[in-house]
């Protein structure tokens, strides 16, 4: 197993999480993120990302025959041999998927914490955003 960050856009990867049709995010998860624009929230405090390389067909079908049980949430949707989908597993389900012995590699290790960071830099560039909009109105 390799630990490495994927370029992929972190406000993509949430959006997938929170708006596909996919599994809801576990029961034991704790409030932070919003979900639906409601007052509902999640938190991905401990969800991995990690990319599962479907080298035959024995890794498909097992991959295909857990992923309702491990409540899978795949970010890349189209399952074939040699290739590889990436899929967010709940921090409760982990250890089953490693007992399932795929090829895989860590993406994110702690979703919340990226997101956590992502959303940090949003409200500092708000914070400039509307300081440099008052000293625009103030300079009038």
């Amino acid at each position: 197993m390799r630990l490495s960050i994927s370029p992929v856009s972190l406000t993509t990867l949430v959006a997938l999480v929170v708006y596909s049709a996919a599994p809801a995010p576990s029961v034991n998860a704790q409030p932070d993120v919003p979900i639906d624009g409601s007052s509902s929230f999640v938190s991905f405090d401990h969800h991995r990302v990690v990319r599962v390389n479907i080298k035959n067909e024995d890794h498909l079908k097992t991959l295909i025959e857990h992923e309702e049980s491990l409540q899978f949430d795949y970010f890349t949707f189209q399952k074939t041999v040699g290739g590889h989908v990436d899929i967010r597993i709940a921090p409760e389900n982990y250890a089953e998927f490693q007992e399932l012995q795929l090829d895989y590699e860590m993406l994110i290790d702690n979703l919340q914490t990226l997101i956590d960071r992502e959303r940090e830099e949003n409200e500092r560039y708000q914070q400039e955003w509307e300081m440099m909009n008052q000293n625009k109105v103030s300079q009038q």
